[in-house]
């Protein structure tokens, strides 16, 4: 396949998936990762649709569903900008803490295996502090925006998501070049 994608102007959305088929049977042809597969059909969507969030949900375990690749512009801005900045703030050495300690728990924390709103039954004093908490936590918007997308499910209001993660966005992005700035420069 080249690199150009051949979305027919105009046409039923039919029509462009027909035409589209192909094309994505040629992207994934002898290509054994189901992630890469999933990621280049994504993209493919992606493009051919201008969807706002286009991606998978992967059945990781028997009812379990798992985030997979996807495309959205604003959700990978805003994780990208937070990568920008947990690589500037831990050194080379410390890379398995950032893991351990930032990481794994926002990946865990992450409504990615669950609705942060099935966290509502952890209380301490009548408060659902876990619930309360992961809302800090980007990734909660994400999946959220990515709930609302493609499923059906119930799913936190894209009016709340969009402006979170912009702030988020926003904030990490700032920091990020600000560390990153820091560190060419010494």
């Amino acid at each position: 396949m080249s690199e150009t994608l051949h979305v027919p102007e105009g046409a039923a959305r039919a029509e462009i998936y027909a035409a589209l088929l192909p094309q994505i049977e040629a992207v994934v042809a002898g290509v054994d990762d189901v992630i890469a597969n999933l990621a280049n059909v994504a993209a493919i969507l992606k493009q051919a649709f201008d969807f706002h969030w286009v991606g998978f949900y992967r059945t990781t375990s028997a009812g379990m569903l798992t985030l997979g690749p996807f495309q959205g512009p604003l959700a990978c801005v805003t994780m990208t900008s937070l990568g920008l900045l947990l690589g500037t703030l831990f050194e080379a050495r410390n890379l398995g803490l950032m893991f351990g300690f930032v990481v794994l728990p926002l990946t865990f924390l992450g409504g990615t295996y669950y609705q942060w709103t099935k966290l509502a039954p952890v209380q301490v004093a009548g408060i659902h502090w876990l619930q309360i908490i992961v809302l800090l936590n980007p990734l909660i918007y994400v999946a959220e925006g990515m709930r609302a997308g493609l499923t059906e499910a119930t799913h936190m209001p894209l009016y709340v998501i969009y402006p979170v993660l912009i702030g988020f966005a926003t904030v990490f992005l700032t920091l990020g070049l600000r560390k990153f700035r820091g560190r060419v420069l010494s």
